[in-house]
């Protein structure tokens, strides 16, 4: 009788104990939250053309405009995506035109995000090596870029919506162009060029107040001697609001047996969004006495301003 009870008591304990192990282990599902879809469809601004060039002599006039503008203008999109009431992104994603799975790249995104307002950012480029820092991309060899940004309110309302994006330029374009070609004196050609932007702030929408020194060289080889008309050297840089030029540029050609065979120090250089400022005249030949050097400014084709510049010898 004894063991009975003593079994009956162990089962009963046991009952007890497995019943209370269910209730603790018993876990009952957070609320999640709902998420809605959202998808950006991009455009170019229609007024942003190719780049044209003009060819012009110093002391001459234009002449035609010619096209030699990039049929794909940005390989790259960064997105960027901010939480109403914060300085820092929630999200960060680097769309490569390379990645094989990504099939619509540049002309749709796809997001999905919980309800709320966000501004989205968006930043096209050619340089997948460009670094990003908080808000920030950051260029060790800018090009062409294009920018554009949108405020927006998630919910149902907007589930599974189509946003257009339409994408400006954002960057101004400087150029020096040969009307010379390369005597057989000549070594080498340094373009040299400060105040550059070369960061560019999505959240704020400009760049940071930063600038750098660029440099293009270039050594002459034999069988480059006796050309060279038409050659080009390009810097590009973001433009803050009122900023219309930056600092300077350095220009040098040196010879085989003579340190310079032509300089030129340039100050305060125009730049406008969407625009190129090019700089056309000998480039390489030994300098003279009283030599101009031509500055046009461009922009959609159409010439704006003729300029005349006496550099200093």
């Amino acid at each position: 009788m004894r063991n009975l009870v003593v079994a009956g008591f162990s089962c009963l304990a046991l009952f007890a104990f497995s019943a209370c192990g269910d209730t603790e282990i018993t876990i009952t599902p957070e609320e999640q939250e709902e998420s809605f879809k959202v998808c950006f469809s991009f455009s170019l601004e229609t007024e942003v053309k190719p780049f044209l060039y003009s060819r012009s002599i110093p002391e001459g006039t234009p002449g035609d405009p010619e096209s030699v503008g990039d049929t794909s203008p940005y390989t790259v999109i960064d997105y960027f995506v901010f939480k109403e009431g914060t300085a820092e992104p929630l999200k960060h994603v680097r769309y490569k035109e390379s990645d094989e799975s990504n099939d619509d790249f540049g002309v749709f995104l796809y997001d999905e995000l919980e309800e709320g307002t966000y501004r989205f950012c968006f930043l096209a480029h050619s340089d997948e090596s460009a670094e990003v820092g908080g808000s920030s991309v950051t260029f060790a060899d800018l090009e062409d870029a294009f920018y554009s940004e949108k405020s927006l309110k998630v919910d149902v309302a907007t589930n599974e919506s189509t946003v257009d994006i339409v994408l400006k330029r954002s960057v101004a374009r400087i150029e020096f162009i040969a009307t010379d070609v390369i005597p057989s004196v000549a070594k080498d050609f340094t373009a040299t060029v400060t105040g550059l932007y070369q960061t560019f702030d999505l959240k704020a929408g400009q760049p940071s107040a930063t600038t750098v020194e660029r440099s293009v060289q270039h050594t002459f080889t034999a069988e480059e001697y006796g050309t060279g008309v038409g050659n080009k050297y390009q810097f590009y840089t973001f433009v803050p609001q009122d900023v219309t030029t930056i600092a300077s540029a350095h220009l040098v050609t040196a010879g085989n047996s003579v340190a310079l065979l032509r300089e030129y120090n340039l100050t305060d250089l125009p730049v406008f969004i969407n625009r190129a400022t090019c700089y056309r005249g000998k480039l390489y030949t030994p300098q003279t006495f009283d030599e101009t050097f031509a500055l046009e400014i461009e922009e959609g084709g159409a010439w704006d301003t003729d300029y005349e510049v006496t550099l200093p010898e």
